[in-house]
């Protein structure tokens, strides 16, 4: 008799058995079999979000695509990688039915998708509501000359219209978003004469169709701002190296800066350009040769700031006021006596030049400012 064998196949029989021999994978490990969805449900609902619960037969991230027809499932929530999954659908409608499907992808590459489901959403509570809406918080933000921010505050989800003019009589209206109602609001005035007083009053409006005013306000528009060459006039001897920096005085909410200088080079060689210290004191937050081949004779410096934003909306930056946008150094060269040193505007730009070839400002709405521009001269001193 082999004792040897007597020996191996108990052995043999227990590991088979322990499931060491064959490779893995029990029946319930979920990285085998077919991906399926199982046990979707709307776990809450309320009339403005719902949470839906589902679960996987295997590892899966997954996303919910939802609207209010199965043919405008424009919006999504995503689930991460796991068995057991929620995902919150948000902002939603009161008494509006809408639409869901869900879609699981394995990282093993199996993808499976729900059918289109369907939940409606409770009336709005404020569909109800016995009392007109307050309104508070008013704040007039990113003012530029043509351009001005209104935030403000209701207790109730609304929506709102500002009724704006040069006198209390008004005559322009800016509305919300049609048929968005919320509790915090921004709305740009756009299209406002610069330096100017402006009477503006806001109407807030619920579900319950009750409407309230505030009271009479005002707020005033920017002036142009200046962009300037500093010194005006620089005296210089022989081949000496001299600084002048690129000014800004009476700007708001600046966003963007292109500077374009023009100088001559049988008088001018520069040596070096840097921000100035409006750049850094306020915000600045990229600053750049502009790209593309260099032209002689052209200085070419982009400057950008932070923008704010409140509710979605552009509020603002934190460039205000007046200082040195940029500093440059250079130096005297030829024989000539005189020669100015000229920021380029669109208007002296030449015809089909792009934007990156002429001096430009922008506010926090990317909107193109219009501002003054005062040059200078550079003197050889004999």
């Amino acid at each position: 008799m082999n004792w040897k064998r007597w020996i191996w196949l108990p052995l043999l029989l227990v590991l088979s058995a322990c499931g060491i021999s064959g490779g893995g994978g029990g029946p319930d490990d979920p990285s085998k079999g077919t991906l399926e969805l199982r046990n979707i449900e709307v776990g809450s609902l309320a009339d403005t979000a719902a949470v839906i619960r589902w679960n996987t037969t295997q590892q899966a991230v997954c996303t919910v695509a939802y609207g209010r027809s199965a043919a405008s499932l424009h919006s999504s929530a995503t689930s991460g990688l796991g068995t057991t999954h929620s995902a919150q659908l948000k902002p939603l409608d009161g008494d509006t039915q809408y639409v869901y499907q869900i879609t699981a992808t394995s990282p093993l590459g199996p993808r499976a998708t729900s059918q289109a489901l369907n939940f409606t959403t409770p009336t709005s509570p404020d569909v109800n509501d016995q009392t007109a809406p307050a309104i508070s918080g008013i704040e007039v933000t990113g003012v530029t000359p043509t351009s001005v921010t209104v935030v403000w505050r209701t207790d109730d989800r609304t929506k709102g219209s500002i009724f704006y003019g040069l006198s209390p009589s008004y005559g322009q209206t800016a509305n919300t978003e049609t048929g968005t109602f919320a509790r915090q609001h921004a709305l740009t005035l756009n299209g406002l004469a610069d330096d100017e007083s402006y009477h503006f009053r806001i109407q807030a409006t619920n579900r319950a169709n009750l409407g309230s005013f505030s009271e009479d306000a005002t707020f005033r528009t920017g002036a142009f701002p200046t962009v300037s060459v500093q010194p005006d006039t620089i005296e210089v001897a022989g081949s000496d190296e001299f600084t002048f920096h690129i000014d800004i005085a009476n700007v708001t909410n600046l966003a963007g800066a292109a500077l374009i200088l023009a100088y001559d080079q049988q008088m001018v060689e520069i040596l070096s350009v840097r921000a100035g210290d409006f750049f850094s004191q306020n915000g600045g937050f990229i600053e750049a040769q502009a790209g593309g081949a260099p032209i002689p004779g052209l200085v070419r410096y982009n400057l950008s700031w932070t923008i704010n934003f409140q509710n979605g909306v552009a509020v603002g930056t934190r460039a205000h006021g007046n200082g040195q946008l940029a500093v440059i150094r250079a130096r005297l060269t030829g024989s000539r006596d005189r020669s100015t040193l000229r920021l380029v505007t669109a208007e002296e730009a030449s015809e089909g030049d792009t934007p990156e070839n002429y001096t430009r400002l922008l506010d926090h709405n990317r909107h193109g400012m219009n501002f003054n521009i005062r040059n200078a001269w550079v003197l050889k001193r004999s």
